[in-house]
């Protein structure tokens, strides 16, 4: 069982089941709204999250070609979570 929390595409599934339900709740909750002026809470939360993943997929893509094949199902994870929220950004 410890060895299966060690992979690093354990850590990073981690991270989105933490951070996709804090940020989906940040979106859906109507006291973090912003105003015409001001980004609200919702806003740099996403921004906040899409940066992070697409920081962490390119230094999984570094991983990938410097280690080898350890950290690939790491970089689809962070690939498919950018592509999700990119896709719900513009929905």
């Amino acid at each position: 069982m410890i060895e299966f929390i060690k992979k690093p595409w354990f850590k990073n599934l981690l991270f989105y089941l933490i951070a996709g339900p804090v940020v989906f709740y940040i979106v859906l909750s109507k006291k973090y709204r912003g105003g015409p002026c001001n980004p609200g809470m919702d806003l740099i939360s996403i921004l906040l999250l899409f940066l992070t993943s697409l920081i962490l997929l390119i230094i999984n893509l570094f991983k990938v070609i410097k280690n080898g094949k350890q950290y690939l199902p790491s970089l689809f994870l962070h690939l498919s979570a950018l592509i999700i929220i990119v896709l719900s950004a513009f929905l």
